[in-house]
């Protein structure tokens, strides 16, 4: 965690790595180790203040992230889910006006998408196929799982994200493993993905704790 720390942070809170010569900052491994600092013992060190600061700050109006690493930015629907993932390991005395409002935006742009329309006429794939680990990467469900302590269920913008959810239950309660993590080739070194077309105990998993925060919040 130190290594990584002192090695990506920059002086303003930025994460970023120089890359051929220049500053590349990244938003999608911010929010990664912002929610590894709140998991590791770090929610004193001031370092991590900063990183949340920083993310906030880039944040724009609409509520989406760019991906400020390209020389051309553009905003980042899967970093925009990293975040809002990484707000649910903040604890309670982090959550301040500035930090709700910002969830605020991205839920607001998650129900207004349709979920995984944001930006795109043909939205990738990607978005309809479930699996585990993600890595700066989503899917509808990783979404949903995410939104529901926010949203009712009766909210009529899920509604077809939760039916394609629902659609891939097997007759057994269960559902499949569609894909491994974005670009998790080097990942395999150290364990064994779950095979694809077979049914998954942690997109189960994933699947069965949205259903629980969403119908009972």
């Amino acid at each position: 965690m130190d290594y990584r720390i002192e090695g990506c942070l920059q002086e303003d809170g930025a994460y970023g790595i120089e890359l051929k010569g220049r500053m590349v900052k990244l938003p999608c491994h911010a929010t990664e180790l912002l929610r590894l600092m709140m998991v590791n013992g770090y929610q004193e060190d001031r370092r991590a203040r900063k990183l949340l600061s920083w993310l906030i700050k880039i944040q724009e109006e609409d509520g989406a992230w760019p991906c400020v690493s390209k020389l051309v930015p553009f905003s980042c629907s899967w970093a925009t889910a990293d975040v809002l993932k990484a707000f649910d390991f903040l604890p309670d005395d982090w959550m301040t006006p500035r930090v709700e409002a910002s969830r605020r935006k991205i839920v607001e742009l998650f129900l207004e998408a349709g979920i995984y329309r944001y930006g795109k006429g043909k939205p990738s794939p990607r978005w309809l196929e479930f699996g585990y680990p993600l890595r700066f990467d989503s899917d509808l469900l990783d979404v949903l799982e995410h939104l529901a302590p926010h949203i009712s269920p009766d909210e009529e913008r899920i509604q077809e994200a939760l039916q394609i959810v629902l659609d891939k239950q097997d007759a057994e309660g269960r559902w499949p493993c569609e894909k491994e993590p974005k670009g998790g080739r080097w990942m395999k070194k150290f364990f064994d993905f779950e095979p694809i077309g077979e049914p998954s105990k942690w997109v189960t998993l994933h699947a069965m704790n949205m259903l629980k925060r969403l119908f009972t919040n």
